[in-house]
């Protein structure tokens, strides 16, 4: 994430969760760290 990253000029931030809380919660807590008008989840 970090090398993809360095390629544009943009604030990106992972976040890391510790227990499997599933994929909507997990969404959810990522949105509490966004700080930006857009966000996107990669995920499969």
């Amino acid at each position: 994430l970090k090398n993809s990253a360095d390629k544009f000029n943009y604030g990106l931030c992972g976040v890391e969760l510790n227990l499997n809380l599933g994929p909507s919660l997990a969404r959810n807590i990522g949105t509490e760290f966004a700080k930006a008008g857009y966000i996107a989840f990669l995920d499969d």
